[in-house]
This record gives C-alpha cells, sequence and structure tokens, in this order.
C-alpha cells in the first residue's frame, strides 16, 4: 500500500500541470481513482506527523541530555532543600522524593517546597530516579521485580527482562543498563521498542560491571582501558588504551564499595575514599575533549567527602576540620570553613591518650547549592552551608 501511495504522489508531481492545479484533478486524470488519491494524502500527512513528533521527541531528548550534563542543582529552593537535609533522596524533572519512617514515598516540589504524598510505598534505597520516572523494586515470590512509576501520572509498569538485573543499574529517558553477576555481562534494554543487547568490544568481549551511561554512550573500565561503546551505531572505541595502574581499580567505581561515578559537563570522574597506592581520598576525572588520559587530584589524608551538582566537598578529620570545596567544571578548589561541625573528637588509649577525630559522610549531604550535615556540638541539629 505504501508502494502504491508513493507511486501515486510521484505521476501527481511529475505533471506538467502540479502546482497550478488541483492535485487530485491531476491523479483523476492520471487514471486514480479519487479514493485512492484522497487516501494517499491521508497517508502522507500522517506520516509527515510521525516524523515531526519523532524529530520533536528526538530534539527533546537532546536537550534533555544537555540538561542533565550541566545539571547544577540552582532550581531547587532553599525551603525543598531544607526539609530534605541529610535523608535519602532521588531527584525527578521538578521534584525530589524520599520515604518517610513507613516508607512512604514523600515529593518535595524543587520550585516551591510544598510537600506531598507520591502515593507508592517503596524503599528509598532501593530506588532510581530520572525524568518523570521512579524505578523501585518488589518482592515477588523470593524474587527481585523492577517497575516504574510516573510521579506525575501515578502510572505504574513493570520492566521485563531476559535476564534478572541486579540492584545496581543505570537508566535514562531510552536506555536501562545493568550488569549480571551470574554470566558477567553488560545488558542494555531499550526502554522504546523493549529490545535487549549484550555490550561487547569489537573482539566480543562483554564490558564490565565498572560502567556509566551518557545519553547513548556508555563508558566502561575493562581490562585496565577505557572503552566507550555507541548505542546508536553498536560501536566499540577504546578512549585510553592504558589506564594508570595506581588508579585502575578506582576509576569508573559505581556507588558502591569506596566509589562512586558521576558525569558532569564534559567530564567523567569517580571520588574515591582510597585512590592510587598511598592510599589517600580524590578524584580520578576525564575529559572526554582529551580522554587519552586521566587528571588526579589529591584531598587531604584522613578526610571525608561527598559530591552533587559537579561539586565536591572535603572536611579534614583533624583539629582544623577544613571544609572545601572543588568545583569539577572550573578545576577549583574553594575553602568553605573550619572547625566545621560534622567532625567530632575522642581520646583512645591508656597512659598515653591520643585524641582522635571522626566524621561520616552518612551525616553529610548536598541538596542543590547547600551542603547539609548533622552537627556534633547539638544533638539532633541539622547545619546548612551555602556552597556559593
Amino acid at each position: 500500500m505504501r508502494q502504491q501511495y508513493e507511486k501515486i504522489m510521484q505521476d501527481i508531481s511529475r505533471h506538467k500541470d502540479f502546482g497550478q492545479r488541483n492535485p487530485v484533478d491531476i491523479g483523476i486524470e492520471l487514471g486514480y481513482p479519487e479514493q485512492a488519491i484522497v487516501e494517499m494524502f491521508q497517508f502522507i500527512s500522517e506520516k509527515e506527523l510521525i516524523a515531526e513528533t519523532q524529530k520533536k521527541t528526538n530534539q527533546d531528548k537532546k536537550e534533555r541530555q544537555i540538561i542533565r550534563l550541566y545539571y547544577d542543582g540552582k532550581d531547587i529552593c532553599k525551603k525543598c532543600a531544607d526539609m530534605i537535609g541529610i535523608k535519602k533522596y532521588i531527584e525527578l524533572d521538578n521534584y525530589l522524593v524520599y520515604s518517610d519512617e513507613n516508607y512512604k514515598l514523600v515529593k518535595i516540589s524543587k520550585a516551591t517546597g510544598e510537600k506531598s504524598s507520591v502515593g507508592l510505598e517503596a524503599d528509598i534505597d532501593k530506588c532510581k530516579g530520572w525524568g518523570e520516572w521512579i524505578y523501585y523494586y518488589v518482592s515477588v515470590d523470593t524474587m527481585l521485580e523492577l517497575f516504574r512509576f510516573n510521579i506525575e501520572t501515578a502510572y505504574t509498569e513493570q520492566i521485563e527482562f531476559e535476564k534478572e538485573v541486579c540492584v545496581d543499574f543505570q537508566m535514562n529517558d531510552e536506555y536501562l543498563i545493568y550488569f549480571v553477576d551470574d554470566d558477567s555481562t553488560l545488558m542494555c534494554f531499550n526502554l522504546i521498542d523493549e529490545t535487549t543487547q549484550t555490550i561487547k568490544t569489537n573482539e566480543g568481549v562483554s564490558y564490565g560491571e565498572q560502567f556509566y551511561l551518557v545519553g547513548d554512550k556508555i563508558y566502561c573500565n575493562l581490562r585496565d582501558a577505557l572503552h566507550e561503546y555507541d548505542l546508536k551505531e553498536e560501536k566499540d572505541t577504546i578512549l585510553q588504551e592504558e589506564i594508570d595502574d595506581q588508579y585502575v581499580n578506582e576509576f569508573l567505581q559505581r556507588s558502591y564499595g569506596r566509589g562512586s561515578t558521576s558525569f558532569f559537563g564534559n567530564k567523567l570522574y569517580t571520588v574515591s575514599s582510597i585512590l592510587g597506592y598511598d592510599g589517600e581520598p580524590g578524584i580520578c576525572i576525564c575529559d572526554m575533549d582529551s580522554p587519552e588520559s586521566l587528571e588526579i587530584i589529591n584531598f587531604p589524608e584522613n578526610s571525608e567527602m561527598m559530591s552533587g551538582y559537579g561539586k565536591v566537598c572535603c572536611v579534614t578529620e583533624d583539629d582544623e576540620a577544613i571544609l572545601s570545596c572543588y568545583d569539577i567544571m572550573t578545576n577549583t578548589t574553594t575553602i568553605i570553613m573550619k572547625n566545621c561541625p560534622v567532625v567530632w573528637s575522642y581520646e583512645k588509649g591508656g597512659v598515653f591518650k591520643k585524641k582522635v577525630y571522626a566524621c561520616m559522610t552518612s551525616d553529610m549531604q548536598v541538596v542543590g547549592k547547600w551542603l547539609y550535615f548533622a552537627r556534633n556540638d547539638l544533638e539532633d541539629t541539622i547545619g546548612c552551608i551555602s556552597l556559593e
């Protein structure tokens, strides 16, 4: 039918009077039935509408990707940030979401700080967020089943895979990437057409568990080399032949263990509490404009770090308790304050006592433009410091 419609349109467009007479009359003159000509124009209109819709969808995805790459959290108002404090949360387009003591999810408007129930029960530790969607697990017959919930429409659907998905996964508008422990394979589930593919190198080696999804590309630390996989072209490229041996174990560690990885602007970076042979805290940064090597930013020994929205905060566990903030894009460090009250001290030892300083990253969190922390000097009090 499509070929017939295309032939009708070609014949009409080649007529000497095309553009001067009614194309339906030209088609009838050429011997085509009037109904077939009308249906042909309906088909073309629908086809153009679909093409235009797809073009707008692709443009929206591209714009969202750019926004996400440079998202600095400055649209989060102070009232919203204060209500989150140091509670664990996920970030969506218009809301920050956390779970209360009864595992009921609560959403807070970034713009106004207005709080309301999501209408969903889930453990926030088993939730991830993207756009308008909350991804969460439900235990079904001793198995973990993955669902997603649209916070704007309350639409819920189960996402079914060829293989059981692990808890640690990444997603965006189009893809969901997950690692299968049983056979050590990295899988990609297309959220649009619901197809699945195994992510492999040109030599047929599956990508590993140290991966990060950015748009339609996956970055992976595999066999001590940095790989990039283009999901559109299904093409594997080696960006860095050999990652520096002392940093190879840390780079692209995900949000478990001793490291966490993020992408901001054009920089892929891993924040690690034990970096390199010396075991000091720091950041491994790969600039995608020149991905042949890593840039290493070291922080003082005995310090704790937390990151978010393109910033990495560091507080030293010593008598000065210096809180500093490193900006990923500008490559600059700013001292925010000294004697940060998130650090506490105690004495240990017998006759020769020694003062020890400590803090916990679970007591600190970046929310938008602010750092929140549990004050050690005031019980049950949350402190807040601006990072600007």
